[in-house]
């Protein structure tokens, strides 16, 4: 009995501290952000459905980008090779490679620093954050 209250004391204080841990490892991270805004939640689970919201909006953001960057691509090879379809075939090849190199390093990451861990899905959501912007600043340089 007393060692379960001891697993229940210390899984407490994995949640009260886990707020400050992953804030002090994300520092200059675009998740830095996200985590800043949810820092009025009060536990752990609502960090987690602050960040899903984040992450929910920067994946519309990602879509939207992609879709103009498809059209761009394929006024700029219309306008430039007249074969309307070789850019936007190349950006979509290119994007469902990266889907895959997204996920597999997310869970990769998420593995390294939390596998198994009560942080480990939060980690991945960090991750995907990080990402997702990163891609979205990339497909804005490509495509302006």
């Amino acid at each position: 009995m007393r060692g379960a209250f001891n697993r229940i004391g210390f899984i407490a204080l994995l949640l009260c501290l886990s707020p400050v841990l992953a804030g002090a490892a994300r520092a200059g991270t675009a998740a830095d952000a996200v985590f800043r805004a949810c820092g009025s939640a009060e536990n752990q689970i609502q960090v987690f459905e602050c960040a899903q919201r984040r992450l929910d909006a920067i994946e519309r953001r990602h879509s939207e980008t992609y879709a103009a960057a498809l059209e761009r691509g394929r006024i700029y090879t219309m306008q430039q090779v007249r074969d309307a379809g070789a850019s936007g075939g190349l950006l979509r090849e290119s994007q469902r490679r990266w889907i895959a190199f997204r996920d597999a390093e997310c869970a990769m990451q998420a593995d390294a620093h939390s596998a198994g861990g009560s942080a480990h899905h939060e980690e991945i959501l960090t991750c995907l954050i990080d990402m997702v912007s990163a891609r979205i600043d990339e497909l804005e340089q490509l495509y302006r």
